[in-house]
């Protein structure tokens, strides 16, 4: 077959010589249409124009060149007159050695500084100088590159499906050398695996489609010349496995790459990255000395996304992973979501038009800024020492500003949002305006690490608050147990709304927060909750500032959001030229009226020291009913000589008058004994012994209490003939005490103590017949002496506050008269009387307790009138059953009481 055209080389090319070499020497030119096989190609064999070669080697310097050609003027590549020169399988090898494609070429090997290049019309061979061969396709299909091996890709060149090895190198580009002077298309790379080796990608038009790297492999994205517009390379879904993708030079893009772990993308120098996706591996956006790189609409799910040096990031979506901005990086339009994270940090680092949301994070320090923020529920900002954030909304989410933190422009908290401000004693947090609506929270804190230094600031210029401000994080309703804290200073120059600021008191310490206000506006009204100290050493006497103002203001713009408990007292709040102050005298407004009522005591110091009223009052119950047993042997004939016996009762206490007052207390108790009489020559002994148990529940001012008594005597009567008698006793109690009250916040508080108790008793009367000896009507006047003494306990209340009880002596004396009527000579004796007395303390006055060491008096000294009525009746002369009603009434307490008992006699 003949060709109508031969091709036209300038001189002066690299093909020149080898073609006319070809033309000249038949041994160096093929027939068209042939099929060479096992070819070895060497210098200067050429090999040209439209044959088919199969598994042939290029070595030792060796150029196989790959032509099309055509039978008539048409050159169709379309027509049956086009032949295509192919190759399959060739392998090229060693240094000078080449492979070049203007046809088609499959399943190449290259490597040893071989190289293969691929593109069409013969390089920029001409035809007849008036038309080029670029209609005719030039194609590299699974070209395998290794140990030093090149492809150039160029001219139109399509390479398809290369593996890039280690020590392998592609090169797809545009041509601007003499050559193709007049060329205007570039190579094109498409479905690339880079294990290892290197992809360069750069001129006008370059394209590499579809690469994977692997194994450390490397893609180069950029314009061989820097200064030229638009003349970079291009790449489009590549997948970075292993390796590194680095795009730079103006007009170098990358587009739809996917980072997975170990990968990293680089972008630099006017290069420009889009619709990038990185599944745990790197992004760096940066600059250097010829432009600024720039990722746009990047995604990350897991990994990192690096923006320093100026290098520019917008439109990021943050799904998982770090953003980073720094160094004076430049990110717009972020969006960061549940698991991702934003950090701004560095001078001149600045992050704008941030929508952080549920499960976000946005990080700002040192100097970086944050500008236009959207903090919405679920998401935070962390703001740390020398972090700016400017124009931020936080809406339902949370910002956190460290010392040292700075908020500029606006600062809206909104739908429930929360703003926390944590200061110390050495750095300042700075707040331009803030505004908190009546859904959301203002939080003060001091720097647990710098926490004991002293008194901290927090500067805010504006403030409008409509929510809750709290100091320290107390809540509304806490208690502080602890007596030592790091109080916190609240400095505005104009403040508005009608919020709540929960705050810390140590009274007995003079240390508390502050409110400090410039200009107060005339329409603000403030709530105060001072979080209740037990723990303080308050005196009733002290007095504590909390709002100071320059500006004053009138007395209800600032009030109590509750009563105050500090130490055992309750507090209330007056205003004092234009302050405010905590006090507990009379004039002091309290807040609502707490659970129980307003006392000058707290309910925990009033329940606490009520322990010495229960002790005192079950002790005296257990004595009296121990004597009343002595007077019941004396009702009934005594034929037998031993007694088992057993009663039981129930009562109730209350009218208590003074600081302890405002409590009454029910009670049961079981007394069992048994005794002995022993007849004497001038009258009749009987002993015994007796032990008890007694239960009462106290009702005080905000709840209750319980009390446990177990108690145990010896006792003895002696009787005379003509109706004389002494009752003695000695006996023993130890008792349990606690209570659970709720304080002015409605918290619970609960104590308890236990005590021992030790004393004797002496009764002594006559009873005398009206009628007959030893029937009927009689009179019978008693005298008893009761002497007891109580140990004292500490009482440690769970809010902190410790009341110290002292021991105490109580002496009482008793007078009465009973006038009954004893029917006795009948099967079944009977007793009915009724008995009135004064009784008198004598010693219960000198006791004290201590609410944290601040002493407090207490007295049981008083009298009042105890009255009975009772019955007994013997049955068969063994059984004996009794009962009485016993009511008290005096200016300490009264007492409403039922006996009932039984004897058996053997």
């Amino acid at each position: 077959m003949s060709y109508t055209k031969f091709v036209k080389i300038p001189t002066g090319t690299l093909l020149y010589p080898l073609l006319l070499l070809a033309i000249a020497n038949p041994a160096f030119a093929r027939k068209a249409n042939q099929i060479l096989q096992d070819e070895i190609v060497t210098h200067p064999g050429v090999y040209a124009f439209n044959h088919d070669y199969i598994n042939a080697t290029v070595q030792n310097g060796g150029q196989l060149v790959l032509l099309p050609g055509c039978s008539n003027s048409n050159c169709d590549p379309n027509s049956d007159d086009y032949y295509y020169a192919t190759a399959e399988g060739v392998t090229v090898t060693g240094t000078d050695s080449q492979l070049r494609v203007g046809g088609t070429a499959n399943n190449t090997t290259v490597e040893n500084g071989g190289t293969v290049l691929v593109g069409q019309a013969g390089f920029g061979a001409l035809v007849d100088d008036s038309m080029r061969w670029d209609t005719f396709p030039a194609e590299l299909t699974n070209t395998t590159i290794k140990n030093g091996g090149i492809e150039k890709v160029l001219a139109g060149g399509v390479s398809t499906g290369s593996t890039i090895e280690t020590g392998g190198k592609q090169y797809v580009y545009l041509e601007t050398g003499d050559l193709h002077a007049n060329d205007t298309k570039a190579g094109t790379a498409i479905n690339a695996i880079i294990n290892g080796g290197q992809q360069n990608v750069y001129g006008t038009g370059a394209k590499a489609i579809g690469s994977i790297i692997n194994n450390g492999g490397s893609q180069y994205i950029y314009n061989a010349n820097y200064a030229t517009q638009n003349g970079g390379g291009y790449a489009e879904n590549t997948i970075i496995n292993n390796g590194m993708q680095s795009v730079y030079g103006i007009g170098s893009q990358a587009h739809n790459t996917t980072i997975n772990t170990q990968g990293v993308q680089y972008v630099y120098g006017n290069g420009l990255v889009t619709d990038t996706t990185i599944n745990g591996g790197l992004q760096r956006i940066y600059s250097n000395s010829t432009g600024v790189g720039e990722a746009k609409n990047t995604t990350l799910n897991s990994g990192s996304q690096y923006v320093y040096s100026n290098g520019i990031a917008t439109d990021t979506i943050v799904n998982g992973g770090i953003q980073q901005i720094f160094s004076a990086g430049i990110a717009n339009n972020t969006t960061v979501n549940n698991g991702g994270t934003q950090k701004v940090q560095n001078a001149n680092s600045i992050a704008t038009d941030n929508i952080i949301n549920n499960g976000g994070l946005q990080q700002v320090w040192d100097n970086g800024q944050a500008i236009n923020n959207t903090i919405n529920t679920g998401a935070a900002q962390v703001v740390n020492n020398a972090g700016i954030i400017k124009d931020t909304t936080v809406n339902g989410g949370y910002t956190s500003i460290y010392d040292g933190g700075i908020s500029q422009g606006a600062l809206d908290i909104t739908n429930q949002g929360m703003l926390a401000i944590q200061t110390s004693a050495s750095q300042t947090s700075n707040i331009a305006n803030a505004t908190i609506d009546s859904q959301s929270d203002l939080t003060l804190i001091v720097n647990s690490a710098l926490s004991g230094t002293g008194n901290s600031f927090v500067n805010i210029t504006n403030l409008e608050n409509n929510g809750v401000a709290s100091f320290s994080g107390i809540q509304l309703g806490s208690n502080i147990p602890v007596n030592s804290f790091d109080p916190i200073t609240l400095n505005v120059d104009n403040l508005k709304g009608n919020g709540v600021y929960a705050m810390q008191a140590d009274i007995g310490n003079q240390i508390g927060d502050l409110i400090k206000v410039n200009q107060l506006d005339a329409n603000s009204n403030n709530l105060l909750f001072i979080a209740n100290n037990g723990a303080s050493t308050a005196q009733v006497t002290d007095k504590l500032t909390v709002v100071e103002t320059t500006s004053g203001g009138n007395a209800n713009q600032f009030s109590l959001y509750r009563t105050v408990e500090q130490g055992g007292y309750e507090f209330g709040l007056r205003q004092e030229g234009n302050n405010w102050v905590l006090c507990a005298d009379a004039n002091c407004a309290r807040g609502p009226v707490p659970p129980g009522g307003i006392g000058s005591l707290t309910t925990t110091a009033q329940a606490a020291a009520n322990f010495m009223n229960t002790s005192y009052l079950v002790s005296y119950i257990n004595t009296q009913n121990l004597m009343q047993r002595m007077g019941d042997l004396r009702n009934t004939e005594q034929t037998k000589d031993v007694d088992i016996w057993m009663r039981g009762f129930a009562g109730k206490l209350n009218s208590f008058d003074g600081n302890l007052g405002g409590f009454d207390m029910n009670y049961r108790g079981t007394q069992i004994g048994a005794d002995k009489i022993i007849n004497l020559s001038a009258g009749a002994l009987r002993v015994g012994v007796a032990a008890g148990y007694t239960d009462a529940n106290p009702n005080y001012r905000a709840g209750n209490g319980g009390v446990r008594s177990y108690n145990f005597g010896l006792y003895g009567t002696y009787t005379t003939e003509n109706n004389f008698y002494v009752d003695t006793l000695l006996k023993y109690d130890h008792i349990k005490n606690n209570f659970s009250v709720k304080d002015t916040q409605n918290n619970k508080v609960s104590g308890h103590a236990k005590s021992n108790g030790y004393g004797f008793s002496v009764e002594a009367g006559k009873r005398f017949f009206m009628q007959n000896p030893n029937d009927g009507l009689y009179i019978e006047p008693q005298v008893q002496l009761s002497y007891m003494h109580q140990q004292g306990d500490t009482v440690r209340a769970s809010n902190g506050l410790n009341i110290k009880l002292s021991d105490y002596d109580s002496t009482l004396g008793r007078v009465s008269t009973a006038v009954g009527y004893q029917v006795k000579n009948t099967a079944n004796p009977i007793n009915v009387y009724f008995k009135t007395g004064y009784v008198r303390e004598f010693t219960g006055d000198n006791i004290n307790y201590r609410l944290n060491n601040s002493k407090e008096k207490h007295s049981f000294k008083g009298n009042f009138w105890d009255n009975e009525l009772g019955v007994s009746m013997t049955i068969n002369k063994q059984h004996t059953i009794h009962a009485d009603l016993n009511y008290a009434n005096g200016n300490r307490f009264d007492k409403q009481q039922i006996n009932v008992g039984y004897r058996y006699t053997f």
